[in-house]
């Protein structure tokens, strides 16, 4: 036990990539898993490429300039300049104000590492563009606050969308996001008894949560036309969540 307790870590540096499917991400996910401090950790970047046929690739030897950077690097401490200290306190002061507005859905704490990440990934960029640099400078701290900060807004706005505390809000929610997904032509009726979201589920079950979301405004039911001409179908469609938010 006294050995245990005595091991050390030297230079420690932890790089974690995870990969998944969006479905499955947020599927995971809940409040209870978002308030306890470890998601707001990383840099969740959601592509949406579409599928590909995957190619071999042949084996590449790295360049004899990558194990001289490797082998070459010694612990430092770089500081940041005025300008990123300037840029950092900037958005030290926004992220407040976001923070104190998002803590009523208890997504807040998605945003209490955002400052901590753009200034690792400031670090990374000004290695990368000079090794032996001793300042990270204003344009590279620029970058890397404009990157975590896009993909963290973008992570409170699906978690808004696909995270839930309980199973019923779960299902409310995977319904909503489905029926936007088929953008301004909606779903039918039919789609209902046909697709797989909907037949995992009890049909009373379906037919509750299509009510609560047309009672909230969330969704309505509409009659549409196919490309404009023809006999008008009854279409459920979800209405732009940005609507209400327009002065």
């Amino acid at each position: 036990q006294k050995e245990v307790l005595d091991r050390s870590t030297m230079k420690p540096a932890i790089t974690l990539v995870g990969m998944s499917v969006p479905k499955n991400f947020y599927g995971a996910l809940s409040t209870g898993r978002i308030v306890d401090g470890f998601l707001n950790r990383f840099i969740v970047v959601e592509s949406h490429v579409p599928r590909t046929v995957g190619k071999m690739v042949a084996f590449v030897e790295p360049p004899q300039s990558t194990y001289d950077w490797v082998s070459d690097f010694k612990q430092r401490v770089i500081k940041f300049d005025d300008d990123s200290n300037a840029l950092l306190d900037s958005l030290a002061y926004r992220l407040v104000d976001q923070q104190n507005s998002l803590e009523k859905e208890g997504l807040e704490v998605l945003l209490s590492r955002t400052r901590e990440k753009a200034m690792r990934l400031a670090l990374i960029g000004a290695l990368a563009d000079d090794r032996r640099t001793k300042v990270i400078k204003g344009d590279i701290t620029q970058w890397a606050i404009d990157y975590v900060y896009y993909y963290d807004q973008l992570l409170i706005e699906n978690c808004k969308d696909k995270v839930a505390g309980s199973e019923m809000e779960g299902r409310i929610k995977q319904i909503l996001s489905f029926i936007r997904s088929q953008g301004d032509w909606g779903i039918s009726k039919r789609d209902i008894d046909r697709r797989e979201i909907f037949r995992s589920m009890k049909s009373y079950e379906v037919k509750e949560i299509i009510e609560r979301l047309k009672n909230s405004g969330e969704i309505q039911e509409k009659d549409l036309r196919a490309k404009g001409t023809g006999r008008p179908t009854k279409r459920i469609v979800a209405i732009d969540p940005e609507f209400f938010n327009e002065d």
